[in-house]
């Protein structure tokens, strides 16, 4: 390639792989589909509304804004923004009005107007239906991030409203997006509205998933990838978008660079440092769970055996699990009253906490608070050549791209 197309890769390269930035449009949504099928045909029925929730960084925010995306090439309403985030100062007035001021309604004397112009300063449920029932058209309206919405009146006027809005049938679908486990934890307290929710639980990528996002990436940009590079993303990223994206990212500007469009285990390997420095906050706590003034401590070797540990759908993980990946690491039997202690402390203050017991005493099992930070040690461990290739390979008789 000449100087001028390598440019342009370069350019366009950033628009594919997105690792910082949720996808909002079909095109460059990858796997996904049962999500987004079920949140069309919510959209359609009325009086139902829609609640989108799962651990951090499986994508949720991307599918919201991939369904803004097509239902405003359907005709409806949606943002400016797509999507509008809550945050901890949040009432239940200021909340609306954040996503009112861009929610269009219209020009007057020739200029657009937003529908905050017509809201009072303070906003009540019944505000929120009159306001929204002016339009004839359809409308959509994201509210990201609502575990964020710390006031419990907020919370508990936002449930009135999805209620109000369903009772009423008006002809807007609220699309309600939030870190958690279960639907519980995002509308506790308020199952009056249970019934008026359509639930979409975010699960991590499947593996088909995690290779269509490389795939489809590449595609657009009339690159390929030899296969062990392909499965060593697969296996770094655990099924997690962002890592995803940014390892197609780097080691695709890895391949432009060196002029070639085509990304193999060398450029893969050769990213990893480019991608670990790109997840800055979770480095930062990775450091302050593995200081130590002590040279033979064995914190980092503990949170790798934690990270290839696998997990249930709760992505949590029993003590006893441990051992076997402990000891591979170790080259010795490691039970585990050998690492009890490191449990213990990465679930305190001083270490972080970096996990989080749930459960019974006895039948305790733990996850990483952060789902970025299992990738991360994985991706350091290769980096700092604590892990290869071979050596899982040899730890667990498999091929690489089957671990997790």
């Amino acid at each position: 390639m000449n100087r001028v197309q390598q440019s342009l890769l370069r350019n366009k390269i950033h628009k594919v792989f997105l690792p910082g930035t949720p996808i909002d449009t079909y095109a460059l949504l990858a796997g996904r589909t049962d999500q987004i099928v079920k949140a069309q045909s919510a959209v359609l029925q009325p009086g139902r509304h829609i609640i989108i929730f799962g651990e951090k960084g499986v994508g949720k925010t991307s599918v919201a804004k991939v369904l803004a995306d097509i239902k405003q090439n359907d005709g409806y309403r949606i943002l400016k923004s797509k999507t509008i985030n809550c945050d901890g100062s949040d009432d239940f007035s200021s909340l609306w009005h954040k996503a009112f001021r861009v929610l269009p309604a219209g020009e007057e004397n020739g200029k657009p107007v937003s529908l905050d112009k017509f809201a009072p300063d303070v906003l009540v449920p019944d505000d929120i239906r009159d306001l929204l029932s002016r339009f004839d058209d359809p409308s959509l309206l994201i509210l990201d991030e609502t575990d964020q919405l710390r006031d419990v009146d907020a919370r508990n006027l936002l449930a009135a409203t999805i209620k109000n809005l369903s009772d009423h049938a008006v002809n807007t679908t609220i699309v309600l997006v939030g870190v958690a486990d279960t639907v519980d934890e995002l509308i506790a307290e308020h199952r009056s509205i249970e019934r008026a929710l359509v639930q979409i639980r975010m699960q991590r990528m499947s593996r088909e998933e995690n290779l269509q996002v490389i795939n489809n990436g590449l595609k657009e940009l009339s690159m390929t990838i030899d296969d062990r590079a392909q499965s060593m993303i697969g296996t770094l990223s655990q099924r997690l978008p962002f890592y995803t994206h940014s390892f197609g990212l780097y080691s695709g500007l890895r391949a432009i660079n060196d002029e070639r469009l085509n990304i193999s285990l060398q450029d893969v390997s050769a990213s990893i440092a480019d991608v670990a420095m790109s997840a800055e906050n979770v480095k930062i706590a990775y450091h302050t769970a593995t200081h130590s003034p002590h040279q033979n401590n064995r914190y980092e070797t503990a949170l790798i055996a934690f990270a290839l540990t696998p997990v249930d759908d709760l992505s949590s993980f029993s003590a006893s699990q441990v051992s076997r990946y402990f000891s591979a690491l170790t080259g010795k039997k490691m039970e585990v009253s050998d690492y009890k202690r490191y449990l213990a402390e990465f679930c305190s203050d001083k270490r972080g906490p970096i996990l989080h017991r749930i459960g019974e005493e006895r039948r305790y099992r733990y996850r990483f608070i952060d789902p970025l930070m299992p990738p991360f040690i994985m991706i350091n461990a290769f980096g700092t050549g604590q892990l290869t290739t071979e050596k899982l390979d040899e730890m667990f008789a498999t091929p690489v791209e089957t671990v997790h």
